[in-house]
């Protein structure tokens, strides 16, 4: 079993345009796994600066493919 992490942020809207708008999202989902430890979340929502949904992040433990040894 491994595990994986996905990340998706839809652009497009007046507060996710620019790549700052960008950088300040990743950021609150990076603040999230400061630190030592394992993660322990499955997952969580991403928000622009105004509070709207822009996207989400996930953990998951996935079964590995035929012939993937990792």
């Amino acid at each position: 079993m491994r595990k994986t992490f996905t990340l998706e942020i839809e652009l497009g809207n007046e507060a996710m345009r620019h790549k700052t708008d960008i950088e300040t999202a990743l950021q609150a989902v990076a603040r999230k796994f400061h630190g030592p430890g394992l993660i322990e979340d499955d997952g969580g929502r991403i928000f622009d600066e105004n509070g709207n949904k822009v996207g989400h992040w996930s953990s998951d433990e996935v079964e590995p493919e035929d012939g993937d040894e990792t």
